[in-house]
């Protein structure tokens, strides 16, 4: 749905009209579960729309991810990336769109893998 504003000059009479597009965010469902070995950095993905330009965020467990610990870093793209990922690490992340038009949230679930266990897989 755009919104619509209208300008008009008395100067020069001039009336013009700028539709600007606004819609509510949205997200683009995740491949999920993404599975990783242990030690690797993995980037699970959020992949959104909507205008204004959405705020993202991501949590674990309903539980915001701190993005000031250095584990964790949320890309431009709203993609979050884990670097060194430990079995402790697996779990259902959710990744939050925000504008002032509304919210939208979809879970993108983690397995990490031991590498031990990568090693009976393979039979090594």
């Amino acid at each position: 749905m755009p919104l619509e504003h209208k300008f008009i000059s008395s100067r020069h009479r001039v009336i013009s009209t700028v539709y600007l597009p606004i819609a509510p965010p949205k997200i683009f469902q995740p491949r999920s579960p993404i599975n990783v070995l242990s030690g690797s950095w993995t980037e699970l993905p959020c992949n959104v729309s909507g205008h204004p330009k959405p705020t993202v965020s991501w949590f674990l467990y309903d539980l915001p991810i701190d993005v000031n610990d250095p584990k964790y870093l949320i890309l431009p793209s709203g993609n979050l990336r884990i670097f060194s990922v430990t079995p402790s690490d697996s779990g259902v992340y959710s990744c939050m769109a925000s504008n002032p038009l509304g919210v939208a949230r979809r879970p993108v679930e983690l397995s990490v893998q031991g590498k031990n266990a990568f090693k009976m897989i393979k039979g090594i």
